[in-house]
């Protein structure tokens, strides 16, 4: 099993100064003020990278508990972890198996044979969690491995997804679970709520008219 250190990849993660005031302002704005509505919760930021997602979460909501996972432990993260609402897990969502991780802040590096938990293995004190998923491609793994929580809890989360067929599976995944598609922002990061099991067939359609206008309108 590898044991992954920042330190040996740091090379290939040049001047990596992302945030989201700058480049990810409409997908964090329409997050925050979503959130405003929610009372007791638990944000779970599926790869977390340096935690900039945590740290705005922690930093404009009190009665929120932080979860981040990312299989390498970036330097800014030991800052959050003063936070006694944060929670950092340096392991890969997935099966519970060993399995391959791609690791891109800037580059696409496959690293083998990296430790997994699943999501269905974690307790949670709240009902309500929030999931943020950016993950490079692996959204469908991570989401196959979950339905215990999507079962138990009331889940809302907003996934960041690139390839429009990998966004239709899932959606239909995401629709079984009463997780409807409500918004894009920044064009990659998609927003499903849970509501109420009658609106599937009108889920469906959205989310097919949804994917004809990327592939083809664009």
């Amino acid at each position: 099993m590898s044991i992954l250190k920042y330190e040996d990849y740091e090379q290939y993660f040049y001047n990596y100064d992302w945030n989201l005031t700058q480049h990810e302002k409409d997908t964090w704005d329409y997050l925050k003020e979503l959130l405003k509505n929610y009372d007791n919760f638990v944000f779970l930021d599926i790869g977390a990278q340096k935690g900039i997602y945590s740290e705005k979460i922690l930093q404009n909501f009190k009665n929120c508990h932080v979860y981040g996972f990312d299989v390498l432990k970036h330097p800014e993260i030991k800052h959050l972890e003063k936070s006694e609402n944060f929670t950092f897990i340096n392991k890969a969502i997935g099966n519970g198996k060993n399995i391959s991780a791609k690791i891109s802040y800037n580059n696409n590096i496959i690293v083998k044979n990296i430790e997994s938990i699943e999501l269905d293995s974690l307790k949670f004190k709240h009902k309500k969690l929030f999931l943020k998923i950016d993950v490079d491609g692996n959204e469908f793994k991570i989401l196959n491995n979950s339905k215990k929580i999507f079962g138990n809890y009331d889940c809302d989360l907003f996934v960041e997804i690139e390839n429009p067929f990998k966004y239709l599976f899932c959606c239909i995944f995401l629709g079984f679970y009463n997780l409807n598609y409500i918004n894009s922002r920044n064009d990659i990061n998609h927003f499903f709520l849970s509501s109420n099991p009658k609106v599937k067939k009108k889920f469906y359609l959205k989310t097919f008219k949804k994917l004809f206008i990327r592939m083809y309108l664009k």
